[in-house]
Parts: structure tokens; sequence; C-alpha cells
């Protein structure tokens, strides 16, 4: 308990008034969980993330739910993505709600694997919502689409499935998915 307590106030340390243009770090966000040690477990660690991580992009104000890109939302230290997507033929597109923000599930991946191409201390979890209830895919074809997503960019796709018996060490330099869940 005094572990998760002690690595919960070095994230905050790191992750204090990040809207700030010149703040100083003490650990860079865009490395933090290099100071985690490799036989942590995962389920220990408190990961900060975003809700509708794409919505820097939106037609509507009503939609907009983070003002950084997901390259900066990386940047600086959240390593939870909520990914909204609806399924097109041509791929999974990036929504909230009816509202396309004008990015492609590939883009996004290509994204995270640059990121951790260049941070391989790092860990991202991925959530994955449909949006757009009454699409006519079944569950089949979009996770198909995620998959096809995965390997088109070249990015392993790894499913939480055996998450809670791994350590920091076992996954760093990976994107987890750490839920797919239907329209709500």
């Amino acid at each position: 308990m005094l572990n998760k307590l002690i690595y919960t106030f070095i994230l905050s340390l790191c992750l204090v008034n990040i809207t700030a243009q010149n703040v100083q770090h003490t650990i860079p966000p865009e490395n933090w969980m290099q100071y985690l040690p490799d036989n942590l477990p995962i389920t220990n660690v408190s990961i900060p993330g975003t809700h509708n991580s794409c919505t820097y992009r939106t037609s509507f104000l009503m939609s907009k739910c983070q003002t950084y890109t997901l390259k900066e939302q990386l940047r600086q230290g959240v390593r939870y993505l909520d990914l909204r997507c609806v399924y097109k033929k041509d791929g999974l597109k990036m929504y909230h709600g009816i509202d396309n923000l004008g990015l492609s599930l590939d883009t996004c991946l290509v994204w995270v694997r640059d990121f951790l191409q260049e941070h391989p201390s790092e860990i991202i979890l991925l959530r994955f919502q449909r949006e757009k209830k009454g699409g006519k895919e079944t569950d089949e074809q979009y996770y198909a689409a995620i998959c096809a997503a995965f390997e088109k960019t070249g990015l392993p796709m790894y499913n939480n499935a055996a998450i809670s018996n791994k350590t920091v060490g076992n996954w760093r330099g990976k994107a987890i998915i750490s839920g797919i869940q239907q329209y709500v």
C-alpha cells in the first residue's frame, strides 16, 4: 500500500499543472513510467487517462472534451486513451456521438506506435467504444476492423486478459487493449 502511495505521489508531481506553459518538471511527463520499478504489478499503478481522447478536433463545441492532440496528451503523461470509433467500410473512424472527428483509428495507432518507439519505458492502455448505436456491422466485423488497424500500423496487439499477473517490466513499450465496449 505504501509503495502505491509513493508512486501515486511521484506521478502527481509529474502531472501537476501540465497545462501551464513554462512548467519545470522534476520527472519528465513523457517518460514518467521509467521511474517505476520493473517488478511493480501493473495493477498497482495509477494510470492517468483522458475521456473521449480524440475530441480536440470537433465540429460542435459541446463535443469537445480535450484541448490537446493525442500526441500532446501522450507527451504530457497520459497513458490511458478512450478511443470511440465508428465502423466504416474503409476502416474505423473516430467519432464523438454523431460528430466525425476527422481521424481514423489507423492514424491514432500510428501516433501510439511512434510514441512507444521513442519512449520504450512507457505503457499505453487503449479503451475502445463503438459509437453511433444501430450500425449494421457485427461484433466480429468491428473487432476484425480493430485487429486490421493494429496490423496495418505495425503496432502489436495485446489484450488485458493477462494483465492482472503482469508487472510494469512485462509491459514496457506496449499498447494494451483494456476493453472494447458497445455503444451505451
